[in-house]
């Protein structure tokens, strides 16, 4: 099972129409397999979108998006993009089955905050290092393992809180660099939560301004580690508390209240500082 781009992969029908089928000598057990009667009203999609719901990929697939794309007639081909990064992420089986999902997303500004939930057994990557694409906050949880090809992050009145938030032992690796502007709101930029890591691409910079809270936070056991981290106009800095650990190759992050390392936190920094790479974390 995989994605398909191919036209002759597209058959008009309703998305997910299926039919429940009777298992003979088993009373009340159904099969539920697509029904594939052609509908004239109906509206086209890639037939492999129907087989994604399946246990896990078998073969890297590419979904596409693009702010003329479409969720309803879309199928996530590259001729028919989706038109939402979520749409795209919620298309794909959760069980990557060792390959990649590559989420290509055109340029633009996505009014959305994109929740990444319960991934793994393969790599998941969002967005393209060649494109300008901006999102209203990330939220990773429970997955490993996926990269972030997406550059600009933008705090919105309709999507409230850490701008990238990585939870739950998901494990988070930034290809590309990033800017993050927190809207002057009492929220961090970055935040790392429940033994979860974030890593970048060597000599990465990752700018963050306006955070009423902290500019990066590892916590509870989490390990964020950065190379160039820049910002102006946050509350407070780098901060580290329970367990977390954040270094970083330098910092000309300008903030009211400094960097803070409490509870059993650490921040390190200094050349040499590796980041932790996808190899490493396989």
């Amino acid at each position: 099972m995989a994605f398909k781009i191919d036209v002759q992969d597209r058959i008009s029908t309703y998305p997910g129409r299926v039919m429940l089928v009777p298992v003979p000598g088993q009373p009340d057990h159904y099969d539920m397999t697509r029904a594939d009667m052609p509908l004239s009203e109906g509206t086209p999609v890639n037939k492999a979108l129907f087989d994604s719901k399946a246990d896990a990929l078998t073969e890297n697939v590419s979904v596409y998006v693009s702010t003329t794309g479409n969720d309803l007639n879309g199928d996530g081909s590259l001729s028919a993009p989706f038109a939402t990064i979520q749409k795209a992420v919620n298309v794909l089986p959760k069980n990557l089955g060792g390959y990649t999902a590559h989420i290509e997303i055109e340029n633009g500004i996505y009014e959305e905050r994109v929740v990444i939930s319960g991934f793994g057994g393969g790599e998941l990557i969002v967005g393209s290092e060649n494109k300008s694409v901006t999102v209203r906050g990330i939220d990773v949880v429970g997955s490993f393992f996926v990269k972030v090809n997406i550059g600009t992050l933008t705090h919105s009145a309709n999507h409230w809180g850490n701008l990238l938030r990585v939870s739950n032992g998901s494990h988070v690796y930034l290809g590309k660099t990033m800017t993050m502007d927190c809207g002057n709101e009492s929220i961090n930029g970055i935040s790392a939560t429940f033994n979860s890591t974030v890593s970048a691409a060597q000599g990465l910079s990752i700018t963050i301004n306006n955070s009423g809270g902290a500019v990066v936070m590892s916590t509870g056991g989490s390990v964020v580690s950065l190379y160039r981290v820049a910002g102006t106009n946050n509350m407070f800095g780098l901060s580290a508390s329970m367990g977390g650990l954040l270094t970083y190759d330098s910092s000309t992050v300008e903030s009211f209240m400094g960097d803070d390392a409490w509870a059993g936190g650490r921040i390190h920094t200094g050349a040499g500082v590796s980041a932790l790479s996808p190899a490493s974390l396989e």
